[in-house]
């Protein structure tokens, strides 16, 4: 039963509470200021001018001037110098005032649509709480993240909605993640989309190993063999896969001279034709050659394996380190060309299934040898990349695609395709954009834009580079020694 006593603290707390409420609605404006202060996001040069003009009309008696036009000259606080400066205080700072009632405003506005969005979408909980909205930071000047309190919902709920969620705020969530301090979300988004064609301006131009995959609202994306040594590559017909390989392929080559590759090309040789006549390139355009040459390339993960055991080192970076008078070959081995060696199969589906080309038996042969470089050659410097215009789970297994970390996909149709290649149905949501694709190393998943390279560039840059196939066999090219920063001899290890 409810008591006088009771009903008095009950009416002594709504007092309390509305005297909070007002207060806290009085002081916005300055708690405003304060906050674009501290987060330096206050327009200066227009609250500032302002504050200029007010300075100039002070100084040149023109507020005088206007109490004299409107004959109230008598109503000017001339006399009275506290009141005056106290009004031409509060006058200067209108500006900055104007601007934090508009952001007061401006946010009030914001939290009844963030509320309705909420709502719209499902995102409360059973007891009707929704999340509560804390911050919007800007990060630069094309990312926000704005902070929410879960409130009992998980990232898994926001997730759900995500596309939606992007399509209500009217931008491009990028992420959505667990904030560190427990019980809050941060959504990571921008309102800027991608350029729709991005040039690769200058690819003789990238560190050792270094390569982009293409760029993001927050510009291009290096990234190197050291930390991503193998790749899939999965995309429709013209959305981009074979303009990735060309860039990709032509900037390694350019910028490691030591570098070897073996392009697997059995589309009739047509997408490896750039790199035909090139030293330290071989191309393969027949099935029962291109089993040969991977045959070759797995003997090499067991003879260099033997080499960093002789050298007491567990990856190929650390054998570079070594100086070149001290590194050790056992069993006599001669060959000292311990180089990084690319290997590319374009359109994996021609080496992986029997068919046309290849017996039931070297079907499964090519596979195994697949996967035995994408899970030793890391070690040895055998980089592997696998392309492929059909995700199918016969020939993008677990057993090739847990080795295969770095996967780019372009374009999906169906959310069971992209789910093959990156576990999620990202790719299926893509524009249908050639060269717009979802990068995938580990946890880290965002949205590119794939770097263009022409078949005319890339002749024009590789033409001068070309050598009769006579010739490239003379030809001994010393291992990048320089690996790592290491600056070695190289005359000497030839």
């Amino acid at each position: 039963m409810t008591t006088e006593a009771d009903l008095l603290n009950k009416r002594a707390q709504d007092n309390l509470n509305l005297f909070i409420f007002k207060f806290k609605r009085a002081t916005r404006i300055f708690v405003e200021l304060w906050l674009g202060l501290k987060n330096d996001t206050i327009p200066h040069e227009k609250c500032g001018g302002w504050l200029f003009i007010v300075g100039v009309t002070v100084y040149t008696h023109l507020d005088y001037k206007l109490f004299k036009l409107l004959k109230k000259e008598h109503l000017y606080p001339e006399n009275h110098p506290y009141i005056y400066w106290s009004n031409v205080f509060v006058i200067a700072l209108l500006g900055y005032l104007g601007w934090a009632a508009f952001r007061v405003q401006a946010r009030r506005m914001y939290f009844d649509q963030l509320t309705k969005i909420f709502s719209d979408l499902g995102l409360v909980t059973v007891t009707k709480r929704l999340p509560a909205f804390v911050s919007d930071r800007e990060i630069d000047a094309h990312y926000h993240v704005m902070t929410l309190f879960k409130n009992g919902l998980s990232v898994k709920d926001f997730l759900l909605v995500k596309d939606k969620l992007s399509e209500a705020l009217h931008c491009f969530i990028e992420e959505i993640r667990e904030a560190r301090k427990e019980g809050l979300i941060e959504i990571l988004y921008s309102r800027k989309d991608f350029d729709k064609i991005v040039d690769l301006d200058s690819p003789n131009s990238f560190p050792n190993y270094s390569f982009t995959i293409g760029n993001t609202r927050l510009g291009k994306q290096v990234k190197n063999l050291s930390d991503v040594p193998h790749f899939l590559i999965a995309g429709t017909s013209n959305q981009g896969k074979s303009t990735f390989l060309r860039q990709f392929i032509t900037t390694l080559y350019l910028n490691n001279m030591s570098m070897n590759f073996t392009l697997i090309d059995l589309k009739s040789g047509l997408e490896s034709i750039c790199f035909r006549d090139l030293p330290r390139v071989d191309c393969v355009t027949e099935a029962n050659k291109a089993i040969k040459a991977l045959e070759k390339l797995e003997g090499l993960i067991k003879t260099r394996a033997q080499i960093l055991l002789a050298n007491n080192c567990e990856k190929i970076e650390e054998f570079f380190k070594i100086p070149v008078d001290q590194r050790k070959y056992p069993n006599n081995m001669l060959d000292k060309n311990l180089t990084r060696h690319l290997i590319v199969i374009d359109e994996a589906a021609e080496l992986f299934l029997a068919g046309q080309h290849l017996s039931s038996d070297s079907a499964v042969k090519s596979r195994r040898i697949v996967q035995t470089i994408a899970a030793q050659g890391r070690a040895v410097g055998l980089h592997i990349v696998v392309s492929t215009q059909r995700p199918d789970y016969k020939i993008v297994d677990m057993a090739i695609k847990t080795n295969l970390q770095g996967r780019i996909c372009f374009y999906m149709a169906d959310n069971a395709s992209s789910m093959t290649i990156l576990d999620s149905g990202r790719a299926s949501d893509l524009p249908n954009l050639p060269g717009r694709a979802i990068w995938k190393n580990g946890n880290e998943i965002f949205e590119i834009q794939a770097p263009m390279l022409s078949k005319d560039a890339a002749n024009q840059v590789l033409d001068n580079l070309r050598v009769k196939k006579a010739e490239e066999a003379k030809q001994i090219i010393a291992p990048n020694v320089t690996e790592a920063n290491e600056e070695v001899d190289l005359e000497k290890d030839a």
